[in-house]
């Protein structure tokens, strides 16, 4: 690395810890003013409010780093332009694009740092916050059922769940994708009014199961009363319940946007 390199990154880190920490401590104060009169009233333990914010700090780095990086690089360029030193480094047969050379490379470094943290400590203390807000600050969905349940399954399975109930392990109003997976198209859709843990393996009532090409077009379709829906997850996989979107890596959420994807023709 050369000193001018040197020079341009120690010139960074001042203005990138300036702007970082005001984007912090605005990003805490905004989520004050929105849960702050919840958090008096259900008079949550201060142990727990810093536990909180220590996983709010971590979950809002993926967007909160680009900013200041951002708002950084524009006022350390700016200042090397008010004070001549970009004008005193041309002269001196400094091309411009050997200038942004520093700032090319650490915003490379910081895009590396931010999918990595994107796709394991920030979706941890995602999931981390919601525990500790259905804890302490809100009680409004019975820990016993979920509503609008949506996974991901072994073998390319995508699960849509209208209500699901730990205690009967009973789903209503399911439907069940399966997506080839090279090449990546939706292959089958069951969809059931019920689907119930019975005897060690999933009974679905009253639904059809759609067989696809991979154009997207009908091949098949079959109506049931009752069967058997041939599945490795068991009832203690959907009794962990849903996960926000937030708390999703890139691949889950790629997966659950494929539901939605491509329009199906049906003939």
């Amino acid at each position: 690395m050369f000193i001018i390199d040197k020079y341009i990154l120690r010139r960074c880190i001042l203005p990138f810890l300036y702007c970082f920490v005001s984007f912090i401590l605005l990003a805490i104060l905004v989520d004050l003013f929105e849960h702050g009169d919840d958090m008096i009233e259900k008079a949550i333990p201060i142990k727990m409010f810093f536990v909180y914010y220590f996983y709010f700090v971590v979950a809002t780095l993926p967007q909160i780093m680009p900013i200041a990086v951002l708002l950084a690089t524009l006022y350390i360029i700016s200042s090397f332009i008010r004070h001549n030193e970009l004008t005193a480094m041309q002269s001196g047969g400094i091309h411009l694009l050997r200038f942004v050379g520093p700032f090319i490379f650490l915003a490379l470094m910081i895009s590396l740092v931010l999918v990595i943290a994107n796709e394991t400590i920030a979706t941890r203390s995602a999931r981390k916050i919601n525990a500790i807000k259905k804890e302490y600050l809100y009680f409004s969905e019975p820990d016993n059922q979920y509503k609008n349940l949506a996974k991901i399954g072994a073998n390319n399975r995508m699960y849509l769940i209208e209500s699901y109930s730990k205690e009967a392990h009973l789903m209503k109003n399911v439907i069940i994708l399966a997506y080839n997976k090279n090449p990546s198209y939706l292959k089958s859709r069951i969809n059931a009014k019920q689907c119930v843990w019975d005897n060690n393996r999933w009974v679905a009532t009253q639904g059809t199961r759609i067989f696809y090409d991979e154009h997207g077009i009908v091949i098949r379709q079959d109506s049931f009363d009752a069967t058997i829906i041939d599945i490795p997850e068991g009832p203690a996989y959907f009794d962990q319940g849903k996960k926000r979107p937030e708390e999703m890596t890139f691949r889950t959420s790629q997966l659950h946007s494929k539901a939605g994807s491509k329009p199906l023709q049906i003939v």
